[in-house]
């Protein structure tokens, strides 16, 4: 059984969202556990087993799936960028959350790599 830990802001599980990955999840054998920012401590050292959640040491998931979207915090950065650290792998890297947080930004990635964009025209 697979297992994923999902970064969400409000872990109290009740948004429809974390509701249908849970169901997803039983029904594929993945086991989901949702945890805020404030779930988790950095302890920085080369012991690559695993993170302290809620004071207690646990071993690394198979996955990490960061879901703050633009509320993303210094810490959730932070936290992010410690699961790439650690090679788990991250759907949505620190650097793409990064990116698409400034609007700017995005379109001039989108633009260099020929992909379209919106022509904002300023007057």
């Amino acid at each position: 059984m697979k297992n994923i830990w999902v970064l969400y802001s409000d872990s109290c599980n009740e948004s429809y969202e974390i509701k249908r990955l849970k169901d997803v999840s039983l029904a594929n054998d993945i086991n989901i556990e949702v945890f805020e920012p404030s779930d988790f401590e950095i302890i920085l050292n080369n012991d690559k087993d695993g993170m302290y959640v809620k004071g207690i040491k646990r071993e690394l998931p198979d996955y990490f799936f960061p879901r703050l979207g633009s509320s993303t915090s210094y810490f959730g950065f932070t936290i992010i960028r410690e699961f790439e650290r650690l090679n788990v792998p991250v759907i949505n890297s620190s650097d793409s959350i990064s990116m698409v947080k400034d609007k700017l930004h995005c379109q001039q990635v989108l633009a260099k790599n020929g992909l379209p964009t919106v022509v904002n025209i300023i007057l």
